[in-house]
């Protein structure tokens, strides 16, 4: 069982995240599990201070660093599912496992009002400053998920089901999660393609620095299928070579994976 649960600041699904966990016995990712599998993976903590559900900065928005904290995030979550039963928080995850059936994924809302009014009760804050924090925060999400996902965090079709606690406690919103739980008991949720894609995309550009442009890597049953444009003395061959490499990969195809020649200076 993998739950998503993407929320708004005072809207309680932290509060209704870690009540089902505790119900159901989820482990629960959060930022501190993220902060600290990043930190595994050696990804220095001003670069995961600077991106983790914020709006990159117009210069930081364009950069190398950007995509490979991307790739190593997808990877800690991926990870981190892998494991077993769990409840995932924002960070993009119901993007992430869009494609999977078998995953609930959940939007908790409520009005700024009352968000606003949650949050300073929680945190001691007067009306007017939770507020303005609130909108903050729901704007740094919304460039997040612009940024790195290219989507509307509010977009309906991302969720199997969208709460609004205006009205509803957690046992309410909790009753409704586990409705959609039951419904998707029996759908798939088969992860391995999806680590299988970050471990190749990892070994090509992180760990070999191959110099390909646009890398795509998708994975079907443990076939892998590569697409970019490779410049400079690198082969075809070679990166099907390399992605055999990997853990798990059957067979490779390179049909959409193409050779430039004409730039040996991309590889500098």
């Amino acid at each position: 069982m993998i739950v998503t649960i993407s929320r708004q600041p005072g809207s309680g699904g932290e509060d209704i995240a870690r009540s089902l966990a505790e119900k159901k016995g989820l482990r629960v990712f959060d930022r501190e599990v993220l902060r600290e599998k990043l930190i595994e993976l050696e990804i220095p903590e001003p670069m995961i201070d600077r991106y983790d559900e914020k709006k990159p900065g117009i210069w930081h928005g364009f950069s190398e660093t950007k995509e490979k904290y991307l790739h190593f995030m997808k990877k800690a979550i991926l990870e981190f599912a892998m494991e077993g039963d769990c409840v995932l928080l924002g960070r993009g995850t119901q993007v992430l496992f869009s494609g999977i059936p078998g995953v609930v994924k959940v939007r908790i809302v409520a009005p700024v009002g009352q968000c606003a009014l949650r949050f300073s009760e929680e945190h001691g804050y007067h009306l007017k400053e939770a507020e303005k924090i609130i909108r903050h925060i729901n704007n740094e999400r919304e460039g997040f998920y612009k940024s790195f996902f290219h989507i509307k965090l509010d977009s309906f079709m991302l969720y199997d089901l969208i709460i609004n606690t205006e009205f509803l406690d957690v046992d309410a919103s909790l009753s409704l999660i586990e409705d959609t739980i039951e419904t998707k008991k029996n759908y798939d949720c088969y992860l391995d393609d999806l680590l299988l894609e970050q471990n190749v995309t990892e070994l090509f550009l992180y760990e070999r620095k191959l110099p390909i442009h646009d890398l795509n890597v998708v994975a079907s049953k443990g076939v892998i299928s590569l697409r970019g444009e490779i410049y400079g003395d690198v082969s075809v061959g070679y990166c099907k070579t390399v992605a055999m490499e990997v853990s798990g990969v059957v067979d490779v195809n390179t049909i959409n994976l193409q050779a430039n020649t004409s730039s040996s200076a991309y590889m500098a």
